[in-house]
């Protein structure tokens, strides 16, 4: 099996075609073909995938589902994170590859756009952004923290401040890296290609993450969705569980 360090090189190969495929004339129109997919997100997919399938994985992409070969690692993949944003010429958005085998997150790399950071992460082996470690604030009062948050939250919330920028994968690394205390999902759900990268990013740097009713995130190759909570520390997501409500 492919080392979790040649992963991770894999993985920014990837995300660098991904979001190398989105230039000025892109097209940001709906496809119509899978929900909120812009023909954007289809070119990033189809650079994405011709470098995985040189690789010889099985892929699960949002744009694309299943393709390529069996076998023991699989790269889940989200070309473009907030593609929306991209479309607007709002600067939140990202690229995001975890490679899973069969106990769950192994290695991701999530690459942000325009700002050019790079967040990876190795099961077992630390987080970093641009090759330097980075860990998570470590807050663990709700009422001092900075909470990101998708979808749209009823009535006062128990924390200081709130931001909702769009991107799960960039808002998670964000955590990851301190510039944020916690995430909560108030939407209809994230799927799996949507949390992967971020959250192994995420727990190696220190964090917590699970679903919004307390019972373990799915790594299951589906498009199920599941409505996230995640934070700096084990603490702030028990306090993040007791706020979670069922979504508009």
């Amino acid at each position: 099996m492919t080392s979790a360090s040649k992963l991770v090189e894999l993985g920014e190969s990837v995300t660098e075609a991904c979001l190398g495929a989105i230039g000025s004339a892109t097209d940001w129109s709906l496809t119509g073909e899978r929900r909120g997919q812009h023909a954007g997100d289809v070119d990033a997919d189809a650079a994405g995938l011709s470098i995985l399938k040189k690789a010889s994985l099985r892929v699960f992409s949002e744009e694309s589902g299943l393709s390529g070969p069996e076998s023991s690692v699989v790269a889940v993949i989200d070309p473009i994170d907030g593609s929306t944003n991209a479309s607007r010429g709002i600067p939140y958005w990202s690229s995001s590859v975890c490679f899973m085998d069969e106990s769950g997150p192994l290695a991701a790399v999530v690459r942000v756009a325009p700002l050019g950071d790079v967040y990876t992460a190795i099961r077992g082996g630390g987080a970093y952004r641009n090759s330097v470690p980075i860990a998570t604030s470590q807050r663990q009062e709700l009422r001092r923290g900075i909470v990101y948050v998708n979808g749209y939250p009823r009535g006062k919330r128990p924390w200081a401040q709130m931001r909702s920028l769009g991107s799960a994968a960039l808002e998670l690394c964000l955590i990851a890296s301190g510039s944020g205390d916690g995430f909560i999902d108030f939407s209809d759900g994230l799927a799996v290609w949507d949390y992967a990268g971020g959250a192994l990013i995420l727990q190696e740097a220190g964090g917590a993450l699970t679903s919004s009713d307390g019972s373990a995130l799915s790594w299951d190759l589906v498009s199920e969705r599941h409505r996230l909570v995640a934070g700096a520390s084990g603490e702030l997501v028990k306090g993040l569980i007791d706020v979670a409500v069922e979504p508009l």
